[in-house]
């Protein structure tokens, strides 16, 4: 679904969009990083050439967002899941009467912050393959054309 917002910022073919939060955004306020505010900034590919003031329309494609949406929270979470799963197994077959679940958990954990790391640490190399990020589509207005809107009542 496109979305529309004004370019602040353009550094190479990179745009920096501030956009107002719509109804596409849903409830999840993950743009606005906890805040009220329902202006937040997106980057966008300006292959198009737009310039700096204008207001574009930019798409994010269903397989980036939801590719990037795995790799940013289902990866870590199975990896969390599946350390967890296979300390219990090997704990439990020890035979040891230690507390193997504390030690499992544990474990979990550490995998947890080890994927989050590993995936923080390739965030630059898919930030730099542009594949994840939206892409401006059309202008809608120019930054150098003014627009008066009639207004009745």
């Amino acid at each position: 679904m496109p979305m529309m917002g004004k370019i602040i910022n353009i550094n190479d073919d990179i745009a920096e969009i501030s956009m107002q939060a719509n109804a596409a955004c849903g409830d999840c306020n993950a743009c606005s990083h906890g805040t009220n505010d329902s202006k937040h900034n997106v980057e966008a590919i300006n292959s198009i050439d737009a310039k700096l003031g204008d207001t574009v329309e930019f798409d994010l494609e269903v397989p980036s967002m939801l590719g990037a949406a795995f790799i940013a929270y289902t990866i870590p979470l199975i990896t969390m899941v599946g350390s967890i799963a296979i300390s219990l197994f090997i704990f439990k077959n020890m035979g040891n009467d230690f507390n193997g679940e504390l030690y499992a958990s544990l474990i979990g954990f550490t995998t947890l912050i080890l994927t989050l790391g590993i995936i923080k640490l390739f965030d630059k190399k898919m930030k730099d393959s542009k594949r994840f990020m939206a892409k401006i589509t059309k202008v809608v207005i120019n930054s150098n054309q003014e627009v008066f809107f009639n207004v009745k009542k």
